[in-house]
């Protein structure tokens, strides 16, 4: 267990493995255990060194309740503050969802940082968080979680979602998430790129719409999977994951 500090938030990370850095960034809800019930650090680990905060708000980093903190900048700097900290100049970067608008924001503000991006279900584009918002409810959470992870929902991930700072949830999900197209898609374009999101996503022609503006990029679908469900069904997302991952060195 290790921490660092970001201008005052401390942040939580663990370091597993061995080989070529590899941070791996959860989602909204998320912490870094999830990486482990859900398959991913036991086929990484021989090959990569895994570096696996938990963002802010999330797991055991701090919970700022303030609406700024959750800036995309502060959230790349806490990413950055772990390297820094590791003492590593460069790692590919593999996030999910909220992880994954994370490592868009590494190529706006630390593209040096990252080799390698691997970015699953998310996109550029401005999206309208009010679903988000109407979901970290203390009346409404308990249940949406149940409903949401399904078969994917086992003990030790239902009790470390209900044990979530709802406050600082909702403070991070408070404003609708702006464009970063304009800025982020001329710096992927040379890029070694990743995009993967399950076909039943409601953000799925967004990531499509993403990967047709960025021409030397590699995209694959899962098939019949939601936005959840994607990730939580690593047997679909690890074989493209790996083979992308093993061409870049």
């Amino acid at each position: 267990m290790a921490f660092t500090n970001n201008h005052g938030v401390r942040i939580h990370y663990e370091v597993i493995g061995k080989g070529i850095p590899l941070i791996l960034h959860h989602g909204l809800t998320a912490s870094w255990v999830d990486w482990i019930e859900w398959g991913y650090v036991d086929a990484l680990k021989d090959d990569y060194l895994l570096i696996l905060p938990d963002g802010r708000g999330h797991g055991l980093s701090d919970k700022p309740h303030d609406t700024t903190a959750y800036d995309l900048h502060h959230r790349v700097g806490d990413v950055t503050a772990v390297l820094d900290d590791l003492g590593i100049a460069q790692a590919h970067y593999f996030g999910y969802s909220m992880g994954g608008y994370i490592g868009l924001g590494m190529a706006k503000h630390a593209r040096e940082r990252i080799k390698a991006f691997v970015i699953g279900g998310t996109h550029p584009y401005e999206e309208d968080l009010t679903a988000f918002r109407n979901v970290v409810k203390p009346d409404v959470f308990p249940r949406v979680v149940d409903n949401l992870l399904g078969a994917g929902a086992t003990p030790g991930i239902r009790a470390r979602m209900l044990a979530n700072d709802l406050a600082a949830l909702g403070a991070s999900v408070v404003h609708d998430r702006p464009s970063v197209a304009d800025d982020v898609i001329p710096l992927l374009q040379t890029a070694r790129c990743l995009l993967f999101v399950g076909d039943a996503d409601p953000r799925f022609a967004n990531v499509q719409k993403f990967a047709a503006q960025l021409p030397n990029a590699t995209c694959f679908t899962v098939p019949g999977r939601d936005h959840i469900a994607t990730l939580v069904h690593s047997e679909q997302v690890l074989p493209g994951v790996k083979k992308f991952l093993a061409a870049q060195g």
